[in-house]
C-alpha cells in the first residue's frame, strides 16, 4: 500500500496532549487510524502509556522519544514524563523542566508551532488545567489546527478550558477525530501543490472581495495587511467549514455574518503574555525608562501609547516596570497609558484585568504579590496599576493618533503589515512621540529606510529614540481629519509619494520628450523644482545659507529677478511669457539666454505646474567697441539691434515691475481693510469666548462637584460590594443569582461543589451547565419561582452523597419587582447524620424496652441517685403503683418508704462505687394494697461511657 506522503516531503505532526487519559481513549483514537496515514503522532502530558500497551492498538512503530531523535511519518512517539520535549528542525529536543509547576504541553506545542508551522496539529483528549492554553495560541498563530475531544474538558480548570474551547477548530468525539485528521492531511497536500505567490496572483480579485466583505461588516480595512497572512487565515477557515473553492467561501461569507466575524477574529489572533521577551523588559527597566525619567520635572504627566494592546498583558507589564522605575527614581509623577486595539473583545478582556493562575510562571513572585490580587482561581491586576491605563477600541490605520506621548510600544503588530503601511506608521509614530521619546517594537520588526527618523538604542530588542527631525509624510495617509485635510490642501507638491508620484514623473518625461530638448525645469507656483531635464548645472549657483530647491534662488544672480517676476506673472495670468537677451557670465564667458515660462494645463496630473526653458542664443559681447565691429553695415546693424532689444526688454521688465508694485499696493490696501474687519470680528469673538469661558468655568466646577459625588458613591459601592463579597464567602452557603431569563448573574465560591461552573459562565443560561445533584432540576424549580413568586425549599443530594437544603426565592429589586431568582444551598449533612443517629438510638431504646417487658419479674432501672428511670409492667402490677408516681421518684420514697432501708442503700452504693452485684437480698414488708410480701432482690450495674451516668438494674422476685 502506498503512503499518503513520502518521507522526503513535509508531513503533519500531531501532538496529543493528555491528562490522566485511560487506555480506552487511545484505543478509540488509533483503531480508526490507517498505518500509512502519513502523519507523525507525539503523545505528551500526564499518562501511563508504554510502548507495549500502545503497540497493541496500532501497527505503526511506537518509540520513546530520545534527545535529537528525528520525527518520521507513520510513527507514534511517547514523550518521557520527567523531561520537557521540544521540536527543533524536525528533531526532538529534551530538556530538564524549568518551571514549577511544569508546563510540558505549552513548551511542546510552542516549539512545534514555530518548527512545523501549518503542519502542526494539536489534539486535546482531556482537561489540561493551566497547561496547554498558551501553546495552543502559538499553534493557531502559526496557522496550525486545533482539535478538542467533545466533553473532554468538563472537569478541566476553568480558565484553561475556556481558552481551549475558543481556540478549537473542531470539537469531536475521539472516534471521529481520525477521519477529520485524514481530511486535513489531504487538504495540506492540495495546498502544498501551489505556492502562495501563485494563489495570490490567481485569486487577487477574490481576496479583495473578501476584504471588502469584512470592511462592510465592521468598517475595518485589511487591504494593507500582508496578503499571504490573510490568505492563510482564509484557507484555515475554509478547512474548518469544509469548503474547497474560495469563490464558494466568498458566497458563504455573504450569507453568514457570523462567519465574517469568525474570520475577522482569526486574522486578529492574539498571542501575548506578561513580560514577553523578558530580556527586552530588563533593558527597559535598567536603561531606557530611567533615562526617559531623568530629565522630567516633578509632577510631570508621563504619557504612553500602546497600539495593538491585545488582551492587556504587555500593557500591564510596561505599567508595572514604569511604576517601579518611578519609585526607584523617587519621582513624583503621574502615569497615563493609552492602550488600544482593533479587537473589542480583547480590549474588554484587558479592561477586566483578570488572568489565569498560570501567569505566575511569567511574573516574579514579588511583583505578583504587590501588583496582583488572587480571586478564586484567577489573578486580578491591582487598582494602583489599573487606574493608570485607559483601554479603547482604535484602528491604527484610519483613526487619528494619540499625540504628544513620551513613548510608544507597538510590538509584534507591524509584522502583519505591508512595507508601505510600515513606512507610513514610522512617520505617524514620529509625529506622535515627543522629542527624545521612545519607540519600542517587536524583535522581528523594523522600519528599514525610515530609521533616519530615530536613533537606535538597542538593535536586538528594537528600541529607538525619536530624532528631532522634520517628517512631512505623516499627513498623507491619515483620513477623516479636517486638520489633516487642510494640511494636505496647503502641502507642497514635493510631498507627493508612492504611485501617484511615479505617474506624475512618467507624464513629465513623456511631455518633455515630445515637445522640448533644451534644458528645462518643472516647478510649482512657488518656484520649487519638481523635475530637471537636460544639462542645467551651468545655470545654477548655490546661495549661502539654508538649502532651498526654489529655482529663483538657485539660478545665476543675473537671472534671479527676471525669473522670479515672470514666474509670478505666469502663475497669475496662466499665459506663456518669454524673456529674451538675458546676459549671464558662465565659466568666465558671457552667454546670452532666452528663457520661457509656460503654465501646464495637460495632462491632469501636472495641472498647476510651470515649465521653465533655458535656450542659449548667439550675440556679441556687450563690451565690444563699435569701432571693432568693422565697416560692414550688417554687423553694425546687428549690434544696434541687440542693444535696442536689450533696452526694450529692460523697459518691459520695468513696466511689469511697476504694475506688480501697484497691484501689490492695492492688494495690500484691500488686505489691510480685511484685516481691520477681521480684527473687529476677533474682538467680538474674544468677548463671546470670554463669556463662554466663564460659563465653561462654571460648568467645569459643576462637573468637578458631580465627579466628586460620583467618586464618593463609587467608593461607597466598592465598599458595599466588598462587604457583600465577604458576607457571602463567610456564610458557608452557596448562592447563585439568576436574572429573569435564568442567566447567571453571580455566584459564590462554594457553588462549583454543586454545579460545573467557571467564572466565564457569568451571563450564560444555567440550563447550559451540568449539575452534581441527584434527580434535581434547578432550572425547572427556578421557573416555578418566577411563575408563582413563592419560595421553594427542597433537600437535595450530590453525587458524592452530601446533603444540602436548596432554597429558591424571588430576586426582588428596590422597586419590589421580581428580576430573577436567588438559589441557595445550605449543607445539612451533619443534621442528616444526627437524624439518622436519633432514629438509631430510638430503635435501640425500643429494643431495650421490649427486652425489659419480656422479663417475667418486676424490674426497675435506677440512676446514680437511686431515682427510678423506668419500670416494667410486672412491677406496676405486683406493687399496685402507677408510672406517674413511680418514674422520677427516689427508690426510698416508693410504696410509702418501704424500700428505705440502710442495708439496701449500702448495697446499691457499693454497686455504683465498685460495680459489685448482689443477688437474693431479702426484704419482707407489708405493702399497701398488696399485703405482706417476702421479696428477693437482684441488682446489677449498667456501665456507661461516663462513670457518672452508670445505671442500676434491680430485679424483684417474690415468694408465692
Amino acid at each position: 500500500m502506498q503512503n499518503h506522503m513520502s518521507l522526503n516531503d513535509s508531513f503533519p505532526v500531531v501532538g496529543i496532549g493528555v491528562s490522566d487519559v485511560g487506555k480506552k481513549a487511545f484505543k478509540a483514537f488509533f483503531e480508526n487510524m490507517p498505518d500509512d496515514c502519513g502523519m507523525a503522532f507525539v503523545i505528551v502530558g500526564c499518562h501511563e502509556m508504554t510502548v507495549q500497551i500502545l503497540q497493541e492498538y496500532t501497527s505503526m512503530p511506537v518509540l520513546v522519544v530520545k534527545d535529537d531523535m528525528k520525527m518520521m511519518p507513520n510513527h507514534v512517539f511517547i514523550c518521557p514524563k520527567d523531561k520537557d520535549t521540544g521540536v527543533v528542525r524536525g528533531n526532538f529536543y529534551l530538556r530538564e523542566p524549568l518551571s514549577n509547576p511544569r508546563k510540558p504541553l505549552d513548551y511542546f506545542f510552542s516549539t512545534l508551532a514555530y518548527d512545523q508551522g501549518e503542519n502542526a496539529i494539536c489534539i486535546i483528549l482531556s482537561g489540561i488545567s493551566h497547561d496547554g492554553a498558551l501553546g495552543l495560541k502559538e499553534i493557531k498563530a502559526q496557522f496550525g489546527m486545533v482539535m478538542v475531544q467533545d466533553g473532554g474538558l468538563a472537569c478541566a480548570d476553568s480558565v484553561g478550558s475556556a481558552s481551549v474551547w475558543e481556540l478549537a477548530d473542531f470539537i469531536l468525539p475521539i472516534e471521529k477525530m481520525g477521519d477529520q485528521l485524514l481530511l486535513h492531511c489531504k487538504w495540506l497536500q492540495r495546498r502544498a501543490s501551489r505556492n502562495m505567490n501563485e494563489k495570490l496572483s490567481k485569486n487577487s480579485e477574490i481576496l479583495k472581495r473578501v476584504l471588502f466583505i469584512i470592511q462592510m461588516h465592521n468598517s475595518h480595512d485589511f487591504s494593507l495587511y500582508k496578503k499571504g497572512t490573510i490568505y492563510r487565515r482564509i484557507e484555515s477557515r475554509m478547512r474548518v467549514c469544509h469548503i474547497q473553492d474560495i469563490e464558494e467561501y466568498v458566497r458563504y461569507l455573504q450569507r453568514n455574518a457570523s462567519e465574517v466575524e469568525t474570520l475577522f477574529k482569526a486574522i486578529l489572533i492574539n498571542v501575548t503574555r506578561f513580560f514577553r521577551d523578558s530580556e527586552a523588559f530588563e533593558v527597559l527597566e535598567n536603561q531606557v525608562i530611567p533615562d526617559l525619567l531623568a530629565d522630567k520635572p516633578e509632577g510631570y504627566n508621563l504619557r504612553i501609547w500602546i497600539p495593538g494592546c491585545s488582551s492587556g498583558e504587555e500593557v500591564y507589564s510596561l505599567a508595572i516596570i514604569i511604576q517601579e522605575c518611578m519609585y526607584k527614581a523617587r519621582k513624583n509623577m503621574t502615569l497615563q497609558i493609552f492602550a488600544t486595539d482593533i479587537d473589542e473583545d480583547a480590549v474588554l478582556t484587558a479592561r477586566t484585568g483578570l488572568y489565569p493562575l498560570s501567569i505566575a510562571e511569567d511574573i516574579h513572585p514579588e511583583r505578583l504579590n504587590r501588583f496582583f490580587k488572587q480571586e478564586e482561581n484567577r489573578y486580578r491586576i491591582s487598582k494602583e496599576i489599573r487606574e493608570t491605563i485607559i483601554f479603547a477600541s482604535h484602528d491604527l490605520i484610519k483613526d487619528p493618533p494619540f499625540i504628544k506621548v513620551d513613548m510608544i510600544s507597538c510590538r509584534n503588530l507591524l509584522i502583519y503589515f505591508e512595507n508601505s503601511l510600515q513606512k507610513r506608521l514610522s512617520n505617524l509614530f514620529h509625529f506622535s512621540i515627543l522629542p527624545n521619546g521612545i519607540l519600542f517594537l517587536g524583535p522581528s520588526e523594523s522600519f528599514g529606510s525610515n530609521t533616519n527618523l530615530y536613533t537606535v538604542l538597542n538593535s536586538k530588542w528594537k528600541l529607538y529614540k525619536r530624532r528631532d527631525v522634520i517628517s512631512k509624510l505623516w499627513a498623507n495617509f491619515l483620513p477623516n481629519s479636517s486638520i489633516i485635510t487642510a494640511a494636505k490642501a496647503r502641502a507642497d507638491f514635493t510631498s507627493i509619494v508612492g504611485s501617484e508620484k511615479s505617474g506624475m514623473i512618467n507624464s513629465i518625461e513623456k511631455m518633455l520628450l515630445e515637445n522640448y530638448t533644451p534644458p528645462c525645469f518643472i516647478v510649482n507656483e512657488k518656484g520649487d523644482i519638481i523635475y530637471i531635464n537636460g544639462r542645467s548645472r551651468k545655470y545654477f549657483e548655490l546661495a549661502t545659507g539654508e538649502v532651498s530647491l526654489n529655482i529663483a534662488t538657485m539660478v545665476k544672480e543675473e537671472m534671479r529677478y527676471s525669473l522670479r517676476a515672470v514666474l509670478r506673472q505666469a502663475a497669475k495670468t496662466k499665459e506663456e511669457i518669454t524673456i529674451e537677451g538675458v546676459r549671464v557670465i558662465i565659466n568666465e564667458e558671457q552667454v546670452t539666454l532666452n528663457f520661457g515660462v509656460r503654465p501646464i494645463e495637460e495632462p491632469g496630473t501636472l495641472q498647476g505646474l510651470i515649465l521653465v526653458i533655458f535656450e542659449e542664443v548667439y550675440a556679441l559681447p556687450i563690451d565690444t567697441p563699435l569701432s571693432n565691429i568693422g565697416d560692414g553695415s550688417s554687423n553694425a546693424v546687428t549690434r544696434i539691434d541687440e542693444l535696442e532689444n536689450e533696452l526694450k526688454s529692460t523697459k518691459v521688465q520695468l513696466f511689469r515691475t511697476i504694475e506688480e508694485i501697484e497691484l501689490s499696493y492695492m492688494e495690500t490696501a484691500a488686505a489691510n481693510e480685511e484685516l481691520h474687519s477681521a480684527n473687529e470680528e476677533l474682538q467680538s469673538s474674544n468677548e463671546e469666548m470670554e463669556t463662554s469661558r466663564e460659563e465653561m468655568q462654571s460648568l467645569y466646577e459643576e462637573v468637578v462637584t458631580v465627579n466628586n459625588e460620583l467618586q464618593a458613591k463609587l467608593n461607597e459601592l466598592a465598599h458595599s460590594n466588598d462587604d457583600m463579597t465577604n458576607l457571602l464567602n463567610s456564610t458557608e452557603i452557596a448562592f447563585i443569582f439568576l436574572d429573569s431569563n435564568l442567566n447567571i448573574m453571580r455566584f459564590t465560591p462554594l457553588v462549583p461543589r454543586l454545579v460545573n461552573i467557571i467564572p466565564s459562565d457569568v451571563g450564560r443560561p444555567l440550563a447550559h451547565l451540568v449539575t452534581k445533584l441527584r434527580k434535581t432540576d434547578i432550572v425547572c424549580e427556578a421557573q416555578r419561582v418566577l411563575e408563582t413568586y413563592g419560595p421553594i425549599e427542597k433537600e437535595v443530594e450530590t453525587l458524592d452523597g452530601v446533603w444540602y437544603l436548596m432554597r429558591l426565592t424571588p430576586y426582588r429589586t428596590s422597586e419590589n419587582t421580581v428580576a430573577g431568582v436567588v438559589v441557595s444551598f445550605v449543607n445539612i449533612s451533619k443534621l442528616k447524620a444526627l437524624n439518622l443517629l436519633n432514629i438509631e438510638l430510638t430503635d435501640r431504646r425500643d429494643y431495650a424496652f421490649s427486652i425489659i417487658e419480656a422479663i417475667g419479674f418486676p424490674l426497675l432501672v435506677l440512676d446514680g441517685d437511686f431515682r427510678v428511670l423506668t419500670a416494667n409492667l410486672d412491677f406496676y402490677r405486683v406493687f399496685q403503683v402507677t408510672p406517674l408516681e413511680t418514674e422520677g421518684t427516689l427508690l426510698s420514697q416508693l410504696s410509702e418508704g418501704r424500700w428505705n432501708t440502710r442495708e439496701l442503700e449500702e448495697k446499691l452504693t457499693t454497686i455504683i462505687a465498685e460495680g459489685i452485684s448482689f443477688r437474693s437480698f431479702l426484704l419482707d414488708y407489708e405493702f399497701p394494697g398488696v399485703g405482706y410480701k417476702k421479696i428477693y432482690l437482684d441488682a446489677h450495674r449498667i456501665n456507661s461511657k461516663k462513670p457518672s451516668a452508670d445505671l442500676i438494674l434491680v430485679i424483684f422476685k417474690t415468694e408465692n
